[in-house]
């Protein structure tokens, strides 16, 4: 058992933040599934893109609005991204390419 002020060593110090941002990666790609801020996006350009399709009149006067939403979201990822689709592709390959460079310098 430790001691009171090993105790507090252990919750002063902490893990690194780069280990934590690791851990993270690879927990999420060991269970397989994205980072929540990624589904985020993902999910956020399937409503836009549903919201922009839609008849509701009331949508219709905010339409401009969601374009502008939705291609600020796809250039994050990328110039040719047009799609929620293309959007997943880039998120995962992004991520893959993130987890291949953890597994590297661990």
């Amino acid at each position: 058992m430790l001691s009171h002020s090993r105790k507090i060593l252990v919750y002063a110090v902490g893990p690194a933040p780069c280990t934590l941002d690791h851990c993270k990666v690879l927990l999420c790609d060991a269970l397989h599934f994205l980072p929540a801020k990624c589904e985020i996006f993902i999910r956020t350009a399937k409503f836009l893109h549903k919201f922009i399709v839609s008849e509701n009149s009331l949508c219709t006067l905010f339409v401009s609005d969601a374009r502008q939403q939705l291609h600020g979201i796809f250039m994050q990822f990328g110039k040719n991204i047009q799609t929620a689709c293309q959007l997943r592709a880039a998120v995962y390959s992004n991520f893959d390419t993130l987890i291949h460079q953890y597994q590297n310098n661990w």
